[in-house]
C-alpha cells in the first residue's frame, strides 16, 4: 500500500504506522517500549485523542490474526480495484467500516452468535470458525461444505477459515476438501499465526484464505 495511503481512512493509516513502528522496535530491541511510548505513541495521542480508538482496534484484531491476514490483505486488493488510480471516498469510508467489523469479531464471546460476513462495494468477505474435534465427529465436514457453498452462492468472494490449537488440522481438511469439491475456489492460502487470548495465553493458529479470484 506504499504511496497509496490516501485511498484509505487517514486516521487508521496513522494508527497502523504507529503499531507497525512499535512492532519493529520491539523486534529489534524488546526493551524499547518506553522509548516508543515517549517518542511516538504519546505525542501522536496528544495531537489526536481519537487516534487511540483506531490504534486499539488494530491491536485487537492483530491478536486474533486478522490484521495482516484479513485487513491489510483486503486493503491491498481493494486498492487494485480503484478506477483511474484516484482516491474514492467510498473506499475511505469502507476501510473504517471493515475495521469495525473485524474488531467486533475479535471481541466476540465464546458462545455469542454474530454475523461473520461483510459485504460492501470494495469488500466481500466471510469468516468461518473451525469447530472442535467432538463437533467434527458428530457433524463431519458436510455441514461446512454446505455452508461454504451457500456463501459462494451468495457471492462472497473470499472466505477466511480460522482455527486455533487442535482445530488447525480440521480447518486445513475443510479447506482442502472444499477446494477439490467446488471449482469456484481457485486458491487456498494457509497463514499460520500465534493467537493471543485476553489472559495473554498464546496458541498456534491458522487463517486459511479461500479465494475466488
Amino acid at each position: 500500500m506504499q504511496g497509496r495511503r490516501d485511498f484509505f481512512n487517514e486516521r487508521i493509516m496513522r494508527a497502523s504506522d504507529l503499531l507497525l513502528t512499535n512492532r519493529i522496535l520491539l523486534k529489534v530491541k524488546p526493551s524499547a517500549n518506553q522509548y516508543f511510548n515517549e517518542s511516538y505513541y504519546s505525542p501522536a495521542m496528544a495531537e489526536d485523542i481519537i487516534l487511540k480508538e483506531d490504534y486499539d482496534r488494530l491491536v485487537s484484531i492483530e491478536k486474533n490474526g486478522m490484521l495482516f491476514h484479513i485487513y491489510f490483505n483486503e486493503l491491498y486488493r481493494a486498492m487494485l480495484r480503484v478506477e483511474d488510480g484516484l482516491p474514492d471516498p467510498c473506499l475511505q469510508s469502507e476501510s473504517s467500516e471493515l475495521l469495525s467489523f473485524l474488531n467486533g469479531v475479535a471481541h466476540r464471546q465464546r458462545e455469542e452468535h454474530i454475523d461473520l460476513t461483510f459485504k460492501s462495494n470494495y469488500f466481500n468477505i466471510a469468516i468461518v470458525l473451525a469447530a472442535s474435534n467432538p463437533t467434527m465427529r458428530f457433524k463431519g465436514t458436510i455441514a461446512y461444505r454446505n455452508y461454504l457453498l451457500k456463501l459462494l452462492d451468495d457471492n462472497y468472494e473470499t472466505i477466511y477459515i480460522f482455527a486455533i490449537g487442535e482445530k488447525v488440522a480440521i480447518a486445513k481438511q475443510i479447506a482442502t476438501e472444499f477446494k477439490a469439491f467446488d471449482g469456484r475456489i481457485i486458491k487456498t492460502v494457509a497463514r499460520p499465526y500465534t493467537h493471543i487470548f485476553s489472559d495473554k495465553r498464546r496458541m498456534a493458529a491458522v487463517c486459511i484464505e479461500l479465494g475466488t479470484y
